[in-house]
């Protein structure tokens, strides 16, 4: 789905447009999280992966950032990095140990919509597990046109994937759907953690959230530009995140 004009609904959408807009989304289940330490810089805890925010997603004055763009270091981007290719290894590894979910996707049309529903389901919570979110519940909408595969939609914090794509698409298409749309949730809750002081100051995720609060008062709509809209922070995380999973799931295109 196409972005509208009032990007302060933090509706992050994607369409079926040239290699830069397109992805579904997923999940219900809160998940056990377990602590996930890089290095002394860098840790993923019950400090920093809290809880559905309290604030409603409507970005209002008291949530904005003041002052200048924020700008990470090239050591918090390489710390980052690195965690982000550890977590990114893991949700592949998780996923390609569960029987279930690679038994459907090896027979992916034979399975009913609520059965490829429930494997969507299924990934996303396998993504909250090991990216220490809380995944956005997930509806299907059977009035998306064709070519919008999905979107998060940060006021009622859920997702909603055309129907039509459950009919239609190959699981690769839905499965990198989910899991962007999944890394909007987590960039949402990630910022609102951040907000509420949850995550220390000298934690590079501190600085990331910084950047995409900034960015999501900042957003480029994919009609703003393709460029712009694939290089801002929150999508390239989004973008780059789940075309390294499915890359490794399914294999490189």
């Amino acid at each position: 789905m196409r972005l509208g004009a009032d990007n302060l609904t933090m509706l992050y959408a994607v369409s079926n447009q040239p290699p830069t807009a397109r992805r579904p989304a997923t999940v219900l289940q809160r998940v056990q999280s377990r602590p996930v330490v890089l290095s002394d810089t860098l840790e993923l805890s019950d400090r920093c992966m809290l809880a559905p925010a309290t604030t409603p997603l409507p970005v209002n004055d008291d949530l904005k950032l003041k002052g200048d763009k924020p700008k990470l270091t090239d050591k918090q981007r390489l710390d980052l990095t690195s965690l982000e290719a550890n977590q990114q290894r893991m949700v592949v590894g998780e996923i390609k140990a569960d029987a279930t979910i690679m038994a459907a996707l090896q027979d992916w049309g034979s399975r009913t919509e609520a059965q490829k529903l429930a494997v969507l389901r299924r990934i996303a919570a396998l993504e909250g597990q090991v990216y220490h979110f809380t995944p956005a519940p997930m509806t299907l909408d059977r009035t998306m046109a064709k070519g919008d595969y999905g979107a998060y939609d940060g006021d009622a914090r859920t997702i909603t994937l055309g129907a039509w794509g459950l009919a239609d698409r190959e699981p690769r298409e839905l499965v990198d759907t989910v899991i962007h749309e999944q890394l909007h949730a987590l960039q949402h809750q990630r910022y609102t953690a951040m907000k509420a002081g949850k995550i220390a100051p000298h934690n590079p995720l501190n600085a990331q959230a910084r950047e995409w609060l900034y960015n999501s008062n900042h957003y480029h709509a994919f009609e703003q530009g393709p460029k712009a809209y694939r290089q801002q922070p929150v999508e390239a995380h989004a973008w780059d995140g789940a075309g390294a999973i499915v890359d490794a799931i399914f294999g490189a295109k």
